[in-house]
């Protein structure tokens, strides 16, 4: 009888909690990040970069040496939160990587990291020592980004309190 209403139990349906409501909330978008970058210990430079046209602002982090990965900043009632949207991404002996990532929303995106200059208009990061290329085609596994660059541009945030 026990065993018949822990499966009962298991089975009912529920309630999925929005992400959004989950993360942890800030006053301002630099405290927001700041508190992500610590949570993560990421220890090199920090972008804020502004995407496309519905204004979406991702994190672009150096978490250590040569090692990448993306977040995303949101606003929710006036507040700010930083969720963590890929894993860490390392250029070891490799001149660029390129991986895809979902958004809080959904939205699918691509991006390509290079130490050297691509002909398709990458944003070139100098805190990094990279070029950068966003685009809006998920898993675009092209070897050459033949896609719009979306990234319309970018901040290097200070993260030292």
């Amino acid at each position: 009888m026990l065993l018949l209403i822990i499966v009962a139990g298991c089975s009912s349906p529920s309630k999925e909690i929005d992400p959004i409501q989950r993360l942890k909330k800030y006053d301002t978008a630099q405290e927001a990040i700041l508190h992500y970058v610590k949570s993560y210990h990421m220890t090199g430079p920090v972008a804020q970069i502004n995407i496309g046209n519905e204004n979406r602002q991702l994190v672009f982090t150096e978490s250590s040496k040569r090692t990448y990965s993306i977040g995303e900043l949101i606003e929710f009632e006036g507040q700010y939160a930083v969720a963590k949207l890929s894993a860490e991404v390392r250029l070891s002996e490799l001149a660029w990587a390129k991986w895809s990532f979902p958004t809080l929303d959904e939205q699918e995106y691509t991006i390509t990291i290079s130490d050297e200059e691509e002909p398709d208009s990458a944003q070139y990061m100098k805190e990094f020592g990279l070029y950068v290329h966003v685009s809006d085609i998920p898993n675009d596994n092209n070897l050459v980004t033949t896609s719009p660059n979306i990234i319309n541009y970018y901040n290097s945030v200070g993260v030292e309190e």
